[in-house]
C-alpha cells in the first residue's frame, strides 16, 4: 500500500526533490537522498507495466548498421514505362506512373526514406530520348507493417512492373573463384611441373613458376596498400620492326597465345610476339573489384588518367562513388580476409588485359568498373546498373570520335547464379538481351566477354550472363563465353559448352603483388581477359568481325584439347634473329 501511495504521488515528490538546495543542514541532505532512492525504486516498478502496453511493430536500426536487418527489394519496370511521365493509357488520371511509384515505395522504406530507393537507369539508353529508368532497388524496413505496405504498392503498380522480389539481406557478390582441388594439388608441388605431358609437337616444357614456400592457400587475404617493390618483375627485352613486337622472356601463357601451329613450344624460346600498340584507342571496361595501380605489371599506366565507374551505391551501402583509387576499398580490399574472394581479383584481371608483361592489349584504354559498392554488397540488378553506366560512358566518348571509333570491349570475369523466381529470371534475361543488342549496333561495335565457369568439365553452365548465349533467341553474337585450359598441358580444365568456342590459358598464372610477393592463380576469370585483350587488339586493327577471326585462328595445343586462341602472327612475321641479338634488357 505504501509503494502504491508513493507511485500515485510521484509527481509531487519529483517536484520536491528537484528544487534548488537551500538547506545546508546535514540531516536534511540525508533525507533528500533517501527520498530520491525511494522514488527511483517506485519508477522501476511502474516502467515494466508501461512497456507491456507499448509494443513497437517494427525496429529501425541506425544508418550504417541497418544492412544486417533490412530487406533489399528489386523492381524491374516494363520497357514502355521507363520514361518519366508515362502511364497506362486506360488510366486517364495518370496516377499509375513511375514518379508516383517511387513516392509510394518510400512508405515501406527504411528511414531516412529519401535515401532508400535507388534508380537504375541510363542517360542515353531509355524508352525515349529522356532518361530511362530500368529498375529500382528499395531498402525496405523490417517488420510486418513495412512488408504489408510494400506488397500493397506492388499490387497497385503491377501494370507497370515486369517483376519484383525481396531478399532477407543484401546478397554478397563473389568476384573471385577458387581453383579446383586438382590445381591445388598440382601447385603444391612448388614449381615441379609435369614434364611428361606434351603440348603441340609432343615437346615437353617447364614453365618454371614457383609456388610460395610457406604453403598457404592460393587465395590469400588482401593487404593494405604498400609501396611499389624496387624489383618485382624479371627484366625483359622488347623489339619492334614496325610490324611485330617481340617480348622476351615472356610468361608461358603469353607464349602459348603467340605460338603458331608449325612451331613447338620450346621453339618459341620464351618469346611473345604481338602487334605494335595492341588495342590502342579501344575502350576496355573491366567489371570487377577495382584495380590497384601499384601492381608492378601496371606501372606503365598513369593512374590519374584512368576513368573509374562505380555501381550504386545501393541504399544499404556506404557511399563509394567518391572513393579515390588510392583508397584500399576502391581496388577491392577486404578487411575480413575472406579467402573465397580475393581482394586483388580485379587487379589480376586488369593485368591480363593491359599488363606490360601479361596483357594482350597493353595499349587499350582501360576503364575500371568497381562492381561492389560500399560494404561490397551486390544485388541481381547491380550488374545491369554497371552495364548501363558503361553504355553512357562509352556513348559519350563515341559521340566525340565517331569517324575513328574502333569499338569497345567489356571484360566481365565473374558470374551469378540464375534467379530461382521464374518471372524475375525471365525479366533479368530480357534486360541482358536488350543490352547485348544495344552494344552490338554496327556503329558501336561492343562486345561482352565472360567466363564459362570454374566447375569440372561436364558440369552445365548455369551462371548469368554466360547461360544467355544458349538460351537467348537469337544467340547474341557479341556475347563471348571463354573456357580455360591448363597452361602445362593444353587440356580443358573447367566448364564448357558448344557455344564456348574460345579457350585461353587458365592455370599456373603468376601474379606479383606490390610487396614483391608472388601468387599463383587459376580459373576462367583469368583466361577471359586474355581473350578480351586479343579481341580489343583486333578491333584496334580494324578487323570487322574479330570474334569470327579468333575462332578461325584458334587451334588445339594438345590433340585432345580444345581450340586455344592464337593472335595470328606467323613465324615469317617474326623479327630476324640477327636484329634481336643486341637488344638491351630493361626493367
Amino acid at each position: 500500500m505504501y509503494i502504491a501511495s508513493v507511485a500515485r504521488n510521484r509527481t509531487q515528490i519529483l517536484s520536491f526533490v528537484h528544487k534548488p538546495a537551500t538547506i545546508v543542514n546535514k540531516s536534511m541532505e540525508i533525507i533528500l537522498r533517501f527520498w530520491r532512492v525511494l522514488v527511483l525504486s517506485c519508477l522501476f516498478l511502474v516502467i515494466p507495466t508501461l512497456q507491456d502496453k507499448f509494443k513497437p511493430q517494427s525496429l529501425y536500426p541506425k544508418i550504417g548498421t541497418h544492412e544486417q536487418n533490412s530487406h533489399l527489394c528489386f523492381i524491374i519496370l516494363k520497357k514502355e514505362y521507363r520514361a518519366e511521365g508515362t502511364h497506362p493509357k486506360a488510366r486517364s488520371a495518370g496516377s499509375i506512373k513511375l514518379e508516383n511509384l517511387r513516392k509510394e515505395l518510400l512508405t515501406a522504406a527504411l528511414p531516412p526514406q529519401r535515401h532508400s530507393v535507388y534508380s537504375i537507369g541510363s542517360r542515353h539508353l531509355g524508352a525515349s530520348t529522356s532518361r530511362g529508368t530500368w529498375g529500382l532497388i528499395l531498402d525496405r524496413a523490417p517488420g510486418k507493417v513495412a512488408w504489408d505496405k510494400y506488397r500493397k504498392v506492388i499490387r497497385k503498380y503491377a501494370v507497370i512492373i515486369r517483376a519484383s522480389g525481396c531478399a532477407d539481406s543484401p546478397q554478397i557478390h563473389y568476384a573471385g573463384l577458387k581453383p579446383t582441388a586438382e590445381d591445388e594439388d598440382s601447385l603444391n608441388k612448388r614449381g615441379q611441373p609435369d614434364t611428361k605431358t606434351a603440348l603441340s609437337g609432343d615437346d615437353a616444357y617447364d614453365d618454371g613458376l614457383q609456388r610460395r614456400s610457406n604453403g598457404k592457400s592460393l587465395y590469400t587475404k588482401s593487404r593494405s596498400r604498400k609501396p611499389r617493390a624496387k624489383r618485382a618483375l624479371k627484366p625483359r627485352a622488347t623489339y619492334s620492326d614496325g610490324v611485330v613486337v617481340a617480348q622476351s622472356p615472356a610468361p608461358p601463357e603469353m607464349v602459348m597465345i603467340a605460338q603458331p601451329k608449325d612451331v613447338p613450344f620450346p621453339g618459341m624460346k620464351e618469346t611473345y610476339y604481338t602487334y605494335p600498340n595492341p588495342g590502342k584507342g579501344v575502350l576496355t571496361y573491366v567489371i570487377d573489384s577495382g584495380c590497384d595501380f601499384n601492381s608492378p605489371d601496371l606501372t606503365h599506366i598513369d593512374a590519374s588518367s584512368v576513368d573509374w565507374l562505380f555501381s550504386g551505391p545501393l541504399p544499404s551501402d556506404e557511399k563509394s562513388d567518391d572513393d579515390e583509387p588510392s583508397n584500399p576499398r576502391a581496388y577491392g580490399h577486404f578487411p575480413t580476409g575472406n579467402e573465397d574472394r580475393i581482394g586483388y581479383h580485379g587487379t589480376i584481371v586488369a593485368t591480363h588485359v593491359v599488363g606490360n608483361t601479361k596483357g594482350t592489349a597493353t595499349s587499350a584504354s582501360l576503364v575500371v568498373v568497381k562492381l561492389q559498392s560500399g560494404r561490397n554488397t551486390a544485388h541481381h540488378l547491380t550488374e545491369i546498373d554497371t552495364l548501363l553506366k558503361i553504355y553512357d560512358h562509352m556513348y559519350e566518348d563515341y559521340q566525340k570520335r565517331k569517324d575513328s571509333w574502333p569499338g569497345f570491349v567489356v571484360v566481365y570475369s565473374h558470374g551469378t547464379e540464375v534467379l530461382n523466381d521464374e518471372t524475375a529470371a525471365a525479366a533479368l534475361k530480357e534486360l541482358y538481351e536488350e543490352l547485348c543488342k544495344a552494344f552490338a549496333k554496327p556503329k558501336l561495335k561492343g562486345y561482352i566477354v565472360v567466363p564459362a565457369g570454374n566447375e569440372r568439365p561436364g558440369v552445365p553452365i548455369n551462371e548469368v550472363p554466360a547461360i544467355y548465349k544458349a538460351t537467348s533467341k537469337p544467340s547474341p553474337a557479341n556475347l563471348v563465353v571463354v573456357g580455360g585450359v591448363s597452361t602445362r598441358t593444353g587440356l580443358n580444365k573447367f566448364q564448357t559448352e558448344k557455344y564456348a568456342k574460345l579457350y585461353a590459358p587458365a592455370t599456373d598464372l603468376k601474379f606479383v603483388l606490390p610487396s614483391g610477393e608472388t601468387r599463383i592463380q587459376a580459373g576462367t576469370s583469368f583466361s577471359t581477359p586474355l581473350v578480351a585483350g586479343l579481341l580489343a587488339t583486333l578491333l584496334g586493327r580494324g578487323v570487322k568481325n574479330p570474334v569470327k577471326q579468333m575462332e578461325k585462328w584458334a587451334y588445339p595445343r594438345n590433340s585432345k584439347g580444345p581450340k586455344v586462341i592464337w593472335n595470328g602472327i606467323t613465324k615469317d612475321m617474326w623479327p630476324s634473329e640477327d636484329s634481336m641479338e643486341n637488344i638491351e634488357f630493361t626493367n
